[in-house]
Parts: C-alpha cells; sequence; structure tokens
C-alpha cells in the first residue's frame, strides 16, 4: 500500500500542472505576505528614523511600535492601566484637553505607542455607556485615571449589555458565556502585536480560500482523466486496481495537498515573522477582539486559524476526489468545487452582521465541506445556536461534522470508483 501511495504522489509531483499551480502557491503566499506587511497596522502618527513625523500603516509603522511599545509590555494589571490613563490625561492637560491640539511628534512620541492598550480600556467603560463622552470622545466625562483599575469589571459589564441584547429569551446563550468568561485568565497580557492580526485576516480571507481552489485544481481529474481517457479499466483489471489502488490514490492526494496548503501558509507566516514581533503573539486576543470570550492569545488564535484551513484544504480534497470518482468530466468536478467555495464567501460575508443565533449561518458553517475555514472567527464571535432545546455552539459542531465528512466521502468515493461503468 505505502508502495503505491508512493508512486501516486510521486507521478503527481512530476507533471508540469503540479509544478506549475506550486510556483502560483508560492508567488501568492509571498504576496500575502508583503500585503500583510504593508497593511499592519491602521494609519499611525509616528516618527520615522531621522525623528520627522510620519504617517504609516506599514513596515515602517511596525517597526516605530515594535522600539516603543516595549516599555508596556507585560500584564495589564490595575496599577497599570491607572498609570497608563494618567500619563495619556497628563499630556491632554497640556493642551487644554483636546488630542488635536497635541502636536503630532508629540502625539507620535506620547501617545501613539499606548493607543493599543487606550482603545482597550476606552472601549470597555463606553461600549455600553449611555452618557456624554469627554471632548475627545474617548472616555466618559469626567473620567478620572483611578476609575481604570475597573477596567475587566467594566468590560464584562459591557458584554452582559450586549449579550441583553442579542439573546432576548435565549438566557442559556448568556449562561454559557459567562462560563467561558470564568476560564479567561486575568490580567491580560499585552506585548507589540502589529501585523500580526493583519496577517491572520488575510489568511482567512484571502491566502486558504485561493490556495483550496488551487487544491482542488490539483485533486480535480484524480480519477476522472482515467474515465475520460478508460485508462481505468486497465486499472482495474489489475490485481490492486480496485479497492487498494483506489485508497492510495485517496491518501496520496490528500497528502499533496495537505503539504501544498501547509508550504504555503507556512512560507508566508515564516516571511512575516521576519519583520513582526513574534513575542507579540503571546499577546491575550482581547487586543484585537475585546469581547470574544476565549482564553486564548493572538498566536494560538491564528494557529487555529491556520488549523481551521487545513480542516477546510482536507474536506475539500475529499469532497472533490469523491466527485471525480463519480463523475467524467474533470472541468464539471471543478466546477462544482468552485461553486462550494464561492457560495459559502459570499453567504459568509451576508451573514457576518448577525451570526449569532443565527440558524442559516450555522447550517453554511457546519454542512459544507468549506466550514472549518471560518473556525477561528466563529470561536472569537461567540457563535452558538439553539438546535430544538440545546444550544451548540458552533466549532464543535464544525470540527465534527469535518470528521464525520472525511469518513464518509472517504468510504464513498472507494465505492464510486469500484462501481464505475463508463
Amino acid at each position: 500500500m505505502l508502495r503505491i501511495v508512493g508512486l501516486e504522489l510521486k507521478m503527481q509531483l512530476k507533471t508540469k500542472k503540479t509544478m506549475g499551480i506550486f510556483v502560483v502557491g508560492v508567488v501568492m503566499s509571498i504576496l500575502i505576505a508583503l500585503l500583510s506587511i504593508n497593511t499592519a497596522t491602521s494609519r499611525n502618527i509616528i516618527l520615522d528614523k531621522e525623528n520627522k513625523v510620519a504617517y504609516s500603516s506599514g513596515k515602517m509603522s511596525v517597526d516605530y511600535l515594535k522600539k516603543t511599545q516595549k516599555e508596556y509590555e507585560g500584564f495589564l494589571t490595575e496599577e497599570k492601566s491607572v498609570e497608563i490613563v494618567k500619563r495619556y490625561q497628563d499630556v491632554l492637560k497640556q493642551y487644554d484637553g483636546r488630542e488635536d491640539l497635541i502636536p503630532h511628534d508629540v502625539y507620535a512620541k506620547e501617545i501613539t505607542p499606548m493607543m493599543d492598550i487606550l482603545n482597550v480600556i476606552s472601549y470597555s467603560f463606553t461600549t455600553s455607556y449611555d452618557g456624554e463622552l469627554d471632548v475627545n470622545g474617548v472616555f466618559p466625562k469626567g473620567f478620572k485615571a483611578e476609575m481604570a483599575k475597573d477596567l475587566y469589571k467594566q468590560r464584562l459589564e459591557a458584554m452582559k449589555e450586549i449579550w441583553k441584547t442579542k439573546y432576548i429569551g435565549r438566557e442559556e446563550i448568556s449562561e454559557k458565556l459567562e462560563n467561558r468568561e470564568k476560564n479567561i485568565k486575568y490580567p491580560l497580557y499585552f506585548a507589540n502585536y502589529s501585523g500580526w492580526d493583519s496577517l491572520k485576516s488575510n489568511i482567512a480571507l484571502i491566502l486558504i480560500p485561493i490556495t483550496i481552489l488551487l487544491a482542488c485544481l490539483l485533486v480535480a481529474p484524480a480519477f476522472s482523466k482515467h474515465y475520460e481517457n478508460d485508462s481505468d479499466r486497465v486499472f482495474r483489471a489489475t490485481q490492486f486496481g480496485r479497492h487498494t489502488l483506489a485508497i492510495a490514490r485517496i491518501i496520496a492526494n490528500m497528502i499533496l495537498t495537505s503539504f501544498f496548503y501547509l508550504f504555503n501558509v507556512g512560507l508566508c507566516t515564516t516571511i512575516c515573522s521576519f519583520v513582526f514581533n513574534c513575542n507579540g503573539l503571546k499577546t491575550s486576543v482581547q487586543f484585537i477582539d475585546l469581547f470574544a470570550s476565549s482564553d486564548l492569545s493572538i498566536g494560538e488564535l491564528l494557529f487555529i486559524t491556520i488549523l481551521g484551513g487545513l480542516f477546510a484544504t482536507i474536506t475539500m480534497t475529499i469532497f472533490t476526489l469523491f466527485l471525480s470518482s463519480a463523475m467524467k468530466s474533470s472541468i464539471v468536478v471543478l466546477a462544482s468545487s468552485v461553486f462550494i467555495i464561492v457560495v459559502n464567501m459570499i453567504l459568509n460575508i451576508i451573514l457576518s452582521g448577525n451570526i449569532n443565533d443565527n440558524m442559516a449561518y450555522f447550517v453554511f458553517n457546519t454542512f459544507s465541506p468549506y466550514s472549518a475555514v471560518s473556525l477561528s472567527s466563529s470561536i472569537t464571535s461567540n457563535a452558538y445556536v439553539y438546535c430544538g432545546s440545546i444550544v451548540i455552539w458552533l466549532p464543535v459542531a464544525t470540527i465534527l461534522f469535518s470528521i464525520l465528512f472525511v469518513g464518509s466521502n472517504f468510504a464513498l468515493c472507494l465505492k464510486k470508483y469500484n462501481n464505475y461503468q463508463n
């Protein structure tokens, strides 16, 4: 069996089509890495190497924040929160309490490095606040630095207000989220993470879909091309040409597409790691999604994104192989797989603004071979749904279905190939 798998892999790797697809994958990985570096942060006011004011969202901004945010690295304790707000307010006092009056060089030196932490503190206090804000719209009017010590308490209170609105009559979901909140370790950890959130988004939204499309292109002719040229009859007439060959062909193609996916994502991530602060992967995920009820770091979320993409690559590969074993035309097989991917992407975009307790979002991100792509986003967005009287967490449903899907399609693929009649 292993020898046949090896031969199938060798035969695939020697074709010009496979080599061409691998080259396209490498180029795409490099381009996504460059895109992530050039859009690593929001546009920031910084100081360049000559100490002059500059506006940047790319590598210059990353390098500046890596250098200036070192003093804020560590756990965001109550004392540290108070100290940061006090420092921010002390700068404001020098300019009539208005950010727009702060000279850009002073803003770059004093405010820009602390903005990631300030945003977490600010949103915790203003998200569910109905009163008047200060002149800068950052904190409630009259906010004192000492109040920042209640950061985590206020964040939870703001979340509970959000839950009350989202889950009217769905108290079981709120209870599950409260239990998940208890697992979050406080204080949160901060280190400069500039670029990692951009990379995670670009991998999920661009690199993974393109890689899976290319993977489907790789495996679409696996069985159907032999139906087209009638060579399958020769294979099935040999000793191992039915069951054994079919298993070997499925395994070889799954190995090939998995390697293709991991190579592309690994290349993209490696390039970015030379620019971004690797210690920033330890940063708590709440710094990029404040109301995520998950005890994860940004690095763990990135890993889950990549893992979800791998699951989707495997499920789409076995789905495409099943179609290839059942159809004579490779073009129809590829078109069917592309259709699944495109429909899922469109529906996810349409439904992305309302995914909580949304049955349509739940169905498309559970019972689809492409569903695992949304694994990390469904974790951070607290995606639950009612199924009768049972509350189901979407990531669990996605993983379970993916496992069942691979097993069932493996068996169906064998059956279709063995019983295929031209």
